[in-house]
């Protein structure tokens, strides 16, 4: 008589992730020269914290950073004056940052996208100058760290 088929110790069936996302916004005016950042911690809030470097202060100005989790970076803007975003990561506690890309110079009345940058860093920092010399710039930006 033949056996009847095993079954597997651990049911197989299709699982599908749930995307998520954490977002940081601002919409206002920007005076010149100006800046406004969105700093986050990517590790702290969902990493063992008996690995990180605790010695020294935390990078930028943004104390406690954003914490959010995912490998990707987003950003969006708009402004009526010329601007820059720059991004920059830090390795840990007690590091600086540093500017991981080149400035991404954004025209006056022109919308810009920045998509998919791989974050390779505890903390990252995304700026928005107003470099364009007029007294103010009414900017609409977007930041998004995410997980897919």
């Amino acid at each position: 008589m033949a056996q009847p088929p095993v079954r597997p110790v651990m049911a197989r069936e299709l699982t599908r992730s749930v995307p998520f996302i954490t977002p940081r916004t601002f919409n206002g005016v920007l005076g010149f020269p100006g800046t406004v950042s969105a700093e986050f911690d990517c590790l702290e809030g969902f990493a063992d914290p008996n690995l990180f470097n605790n010695v020294g202060a935390y990078p930028g100005t943004n104390t406690p950073k954003i914490h959010a989790v995912g490998p990707w970076l987003d950003a969006a803007l708009f402004s009526d004056q010329a601007c820059l975003i720059r991004v920059e990561y830090s390795v840990d506690r007690g590091c600086a940052y540093r500017q991981a890309v080149p400035d991404t110079a954004v025209a006056a009345s022109s919308f810009s996208n920045l998509s998919g940058l791989r974050i390779t860093g505890r903390f990252v920092r995304i700026s928005l100058i107003n470099n364009s010399g007029a007294a103010n710039a009414n900017v609409e930006f977007g930041v998004y760290i995410r997980s897919t």
